[in-house]
């Protein structure tokens, strides 16, 4: 099992100022003086794409979404350093939910939809160019909920775990990342034990 990449790691949805997001205001305040690289988009929107290490932002007037193109444990605590920054330099941002983006790799095709017993069977279906899709949603108390795809293809099955939280302020999101148990790397943790459970569900 390994994390493979997706293009959001984490996703802000709001009304983002996208000309505070300059190459040097970036650099200063969110990677800690590494140099930034950006490209402009101009399409039906003003929105910028910023590059730095490992890291890229894309900030459109809706939407901000993070990516680490390494998957470990360090890569994901940054990802974390970078969106408290974020909240403590632009709380008065308007913003309505966040998400928490995870994809899974298994070189091993898993018969999951031959041998599991899923409560969502029933939402299996056919697409494209996937054997078979199935997606299933459970809500997580009041703001919360996590999302789960899966779908197989010949000798590899790919988990994509959404967890997504509705908020109104940059200091909602910070405080449900600072809670016990609730980190961008714990969920990486829970991620691991949803894909597990349903791999050992498969095998018994």
């Amino acid at each position: 099992m390994k994390f493979i990449d997706n293009n959001n790691t984490v996703v802000v949805l709001g009304s983002w100022n996208v000309s505070i997001f300059t190459p040097d205001w970036v650099k200063k305040y969110i990677f800690n003086d590494i140099d930034v690289k950006a490209e402009i988009l101009l399409d039906s929107v003003f929105s910028i794409h910023l590059t730095a290490d490992d890291f890229q932002i894309f900030v459109s007037p809706n939407r901000l979404a993070i990516t680490n193109q390494n998957k470990d444990d360090d890569s994901f605590k940054e990802i974390q350093d970078i969106v408290m920054k974020l909240a403590d330099y632009l709380p008065h941002t308007p913003v309505s939910a966040f998400g928490i983006n995870f994809r899974v790799q298994v070189d091993e095709k898993t018969k999951i939809f031959e041998k599991a017993k899923l409560p969502f069977y029933k939402e299996l279906v056919k697409k494209g160019t996937v054997d078979y899709e199935i997606k299933y949603t459970v809500n997580r108390g009041k703001s919360g909920q996590m999302t789960l795809n899966v779908s197989e293809k010949e000798s590899i099955c790919e988990f994509d775990v959404n967890f997504h939280f509705n908020i109104k302020k940059l200091a909602d999101l910070k405080q449900t990342l600072l809670n016990d148990s609730e980190s961008i790397l714990d969920y990486k943790a829970k991620t691991e034990d949803v894909v597990l459970s349903l791999i050992r569900s498969c095998e018994e």
